[in-house]
């Protein structure tokens, strides 16, 4: 809840045991953040780290000096799902025993900080699963298990389309959500010979 009413002033990574902000404004704000303060009070992360910066997309190069990862990976299972703020917030001690089962049981993970800005567009605006306009976190795993521990936990947050496991089960639902039959109907228009595809 503290994170959703104060998105607007950055955003990050967290792993199962420390984490990284990108915050809008200066070191003195920052140092000065209660929500900020309560994660380095937590004490039971391994480091926490704040970058300053005017927007996350600066922070990494951009416009002039943009920098990203390479994509594709052969021998690194990549899978994703997304976690509806409404969920944390209605099932907090389930949401903290996931994460406890997680360290347990394979701990690397890749998670985003979502929310802001994207939550106030309309699940149907765009080709995205709706459920990423609701979600305030984007969990990334490299491990069959703990990707499994997601779907039966969240069965219909879906996946987020930039780390999707190439075997996805029930692929179509879980990226696109009820924004799949709009998809097809837009692809048969454009693209009936299916000259874009993919793995799918």
């Amino acid at each position: 809840k503290q994170w959703y009413q104060r998105r607007v002033r950055g955003g990050g990574y967290w792993f199962l045991n420390s984490a990284q902000f990108f915050y809008q404004g200066t070191e003195d704000e920052v140092r000065n953040d209660r929500f900020y303060k309560n994660i380095v009070e937590l004490g039971n992360l391994d480091w926490v780290s704040f970058r300053c910066t005017e927007s996350y997309y600066a922070a990494r190069g951009g416009p002039d000096n943009l920098s990203t990862d390479q994509t594709g990976h052969d021998t690194i299972t990549v899978a994703s799902r997304q976690v509806p703020l409404n969920f944390v917030k209605n099932n907090p001690d389930k949401m903290k025993d996931i994460l406890k089962w997680m360290v347990h049981n394979g701990l690397h993970t890749w998670n985003y900080i979502i929310g802001g800005k994207m939550m106030e567009i309309a699940g149907n605006a765009t080709s995205v699963h709706p459920v990423m306009r609701q979600s305030i976190f984007y969990m990334i795993t490299f491990d069959e298990r703990l990707i499994q521990k997601l779907r039966e936990e969240l069965p219909d947050a879906g996946a987020g389309f930039n780390h999707a496991d190439k075997n996805e089960p029930d692929w179509e639902n879980q990226l696109r959500g009820s924004n799949r039959k709009r998809l097809e109907t837009i692809k048969k228009k454009w693209d009936p010979e299916n000259r874009f595809n993919c793995w799918h």
